[in-house]
């Protein structure tokens, strides 16, 4: 059934169809969009102004049953750090118990040895260390409020941990390519070599980072592919054709008026694709400057064939090298 859906996705990108998959595939769903950290380079930062909101139990198990057997996996990550929900680990233990894969990035401020433990337990998937730089000065430059020896002390546990209990979570440390860490990105995998995670992840900013000096390139800015392969759930229910619609600006509807299948095909999101299709991006003024990275359609369809949790596995590997070759 899911084989079916990501075709459908990436065959309506490739062949210029407004319609997407009947379900979705793949979700990333903000529970929460409170965090800890004023991070320099983050869109919470500089322009979300929605009021702090956790998601509701009642709604993201609604989110979850109402979209299995295609589901595929589930990121709950958005505008917030996903440690700051109260009830993080019942989420996860209720999407695997379901057969729903889990994917969370974490600041690791709060990733303690109790919560380390915790969320190991729940068999989680896939768990991102999202650490940028390599020293103080870098990193807490722009982590606002972290403090770096902490974290990286948070996320050494955490692996050592994973790897003593034999866990099948794929970890990996993720950089962000910025400014203020890219002197030294070729020794990021040096600092981390014995710590040893499963995957190192340089990342490039996206279009969050339009306001910042070091936006020294520009992706593809013809039709997204985003558009119909991977739409987020705001903490309040409201569906946002992709991860990049920071405040709602672009709102298809809301989890407590329809169900999600309904939404991902409603005739605004229709409009959306059809004005990039038409390649008329630039009159949407959410769309016109998204630096958004977009993959080849042969890239797309190539990953059509796999399922979500291993293409999640396959990325860190493709992006740092991509990073490594731009930076």
């Amino acid at each position: 059934m899911a084989l079916a859906d990501r075709l459908v996705a990436t065959g309506g990108y490739v062949t210029n169809s407004v319609r997407g998959p009947r379900n979705a595939y793949r979700l990333v769903v903000e529970i929460t969009n409170a965090c800890n950290l004023e991070c320099t380079f983050c869109a919470r930062t500089t322009e979300m102004t929605r009021p702090i909101v956790h998601m509701k139990r009642e709604m993201f198990e609604k989110l979850i049953l109402g979209n299995i057997p295609e589901l595929e996996t589930v990121g709950l990550n958005g505008l917030g750090e996903p440690f700051c929900h109260p009830h993080l680990f019942d989420y996860i233990r209720f999407a695997r118990k379901h057969g729903v894969g889990v994917a969370i990035s974490t600041n690791c401020t709060l990733l303690d040895e109790k919560r380390s433990r915790m969320l190991l337990e729940t068999k989680i998937d896939h768990v991102t260390l999202a650490i940028d730089g390599i020293s103080p000065e870098e990193y807490e430059s722009v982590r606002v409020g972290g403090k770096f020896q902490a974290v990286v002390e948070n996320a050494k546990r955490f692996i050592r941990m994973k790897r003593a209990t034999h866990s099948k979570t794929f970890v990996v440390v993720q950089c962000i390519a910025m400014t203020e860490t890219r002197k030294h990105l070729q020794n990021v995998r040096d600092f981390w070599a014995d710590a040893g995670p499963d995957a190192l992840r340089i990342r490039q900013l996206t279009h969050t980072g339009n306001k910042r000096e070091d936006n020294v390139y520009v992706n593809g800015r013809g039709r997204c592919y985003w558009l119909w392969a991977e739409p987020m759930i705001l903490s309040n229910g409201t569906v946002v054709p992709c991860c990049q619609d920071v405040d709602a600006k672009l709102p298809l509807g809301n989890l407590d008026d329809k169900p999600l299948r309904e939404i991902l095909n409603g005739e605004r999101m229709q409009e959306l694709r059809q004005t990039h299709i038409a390649g008329k991006r630039s009159t949407i003024p959410l769309c016109e400057n998204c630096n958004m990275y977009q993959p080849s359609p042969l890239t797309a369809l190539g990953a059509s064939v796999f399922n979500t949790n291993t293409v999640n596995r396959l990325v860190p590997f493709v992006e740092t090298q991509f990073s490594r070759y731009r930076y």
